[in-house]
Order: structure tokens, then C-alpha cells, then sequence
């Protein structure tokens, strides 16, 4: 889970409760600290299931959150449908989520004048039925609106130009030599030759 969304679930116990004790740095460093080893969706979900308990005036413990985030873990486990062997969706290959890179100026040398820039991952949803699970808008929260939501691959990939890779990857990697015309669509897509096993955007 990233830092900002560590944060906003923090934020959202310290909110909800008027909880004095993430007035504390170390305390909510520790809530966040947590959390970052979390699904943010099945998180949100445990934090929300014990925001919704009656007789509770204070934010739950970190044990506590961690009983109910497994058991959503373990729930949504069980409600995953079971992969038959057939792709479905050639966008994200049924993985219902991709990643995309973006780099970000970090700092400029005030000698040089060299820009120096880090690199950050963000993940998308697919806009077919395994992408669902991924899909997140921050302004459909009931208890806590926010800014945040997952972008879909479709705003950043030409899906089609995606389906035409991953096709050609599943189907004839082995057997045949890459077109020209797949080559392209790849050096367009910012995808690396050396790695056409992996899912685009993997």
C-alpha cells in the first residue's frame, strides 16, 4: 500500500473516533507502518466492518484490524472464481489489473543544473469483469470521501494496441518470429522485448 493511502486510512480512524492518541507521531506512524503491508481495498474493508460495530467509541487496535483484515482476506479468497485455463480478457489477461510507470522530477543539481527524476508505479483497473475487484473511487465512499480512485488501463494503454501484444504473446511466442507491426505496437507501449513473457504492464 502507498504512504498517501496508509495516511488516508489513519487519517479516516483518527477522524471518525476524535481518537487524541494519533495526535502521537510514533502512534500513527505505527497504524501506518502496519497497513502498508496490506491490501488497500481489503483494508478499507476491515477498517469499515469495525467502524460499523456498535458500542465502539474508540479506534480499533492493530490486533484487532488485523483479525478482520484476514478474515476478508480469507472471504474473498473463497469468492474468487477459479481460473479454467481460457483468457478472457487479452488486456490484462483476466489478472484484472495492470501497473504503469511515470517519472517525476525529484531534485535539480543547483551546480549542474542536472534534473534528476524518480520513478513511480501505479496501479490500474481493467475495465472487464475481473477488474471490478480493482476498481476504486474514493467519492463512493459512504463514511470518508476522497480524492483518491484507480485509474483504468484504458486511460493510459491503447487497449487494442495491448490486446494485439498479449495475443500474439499467449498464442505464437514460441513457435513464431514477432512481426514488425507487433514490434512497433511494443516500442510504442514502452514494453521492453527482453520481457514480452510478462503481462503488459506487469
Amino acid at each position: 500500500m502507498e504512504r498517501n493511502e496508509t495516511t488516508g486510512l489513519t487519517g479516516l480512524m483518527a477522524k471518525y473516533y476524535d481518537d487524541k492518541r494519533f495526535q502521537d507521531k510514533i502512534i500513527f506512524d505505527l497504524y501506518c507502518n502496519v497497513l502498508a503491508d496490506m491490501d488497500y481495498m481489503l483494508a478499507q474493508d476491515a477498517i469499515e466492518s469495525l467502524m460499523k460495530e456498535k458500542r465502539r467509541y474508540n479506534a480499533p487496535q492493530i490486533a484487532e484490524i488485523e483479525d478482520m483484515y484476514k478474515k476478508i482476506a480469507r472471504a474473498h479468497k473463497a469468492d474468487e472464481p477459479q481460473y479454467d485455463g481460457i483468457t478472457k480478457c487479452y488486456v490484462c489477461m483476466d489478472r484484472g489489473f495492470g501497473f504503469r510507470k511515470e517519472k517525476v522530477q525529484s531534485s535539480v543539481n543547483p551546480v549542474t543544473g542536472e534534473i534528476h527524476y524518480r520513478e513511480y508505479e501505479y496501479a490500474l483497473h481493467c475495465d472487464c469483469k475481473a477488474g471490478e475487484e480493482n476498481r476504486y473511487n474514493g467519492q463512493d465512499n459512504e463514511l470518508y470521501k476522497s480524492k483518491y480512485r484507480t485509474e483504468a488501463i484504458s486511460e493510459h494503454f491503447d487497449t487494442d494496441k495491448v490486446k494485439s501484444v498479449n495475443l500474439f504473446k499467449e498464442k505464437n511466442f514460441v513457435r513464431t518470429s514477432m512481426p514488425a507491426s507487433v514490434k512497433q505496437i511494443c516500442h510504442e507501449l514502452g514494453i521492453d522485448l527482453k520481457n514480452l513473457r510478462k503481462p503488459v504492464g506487469a
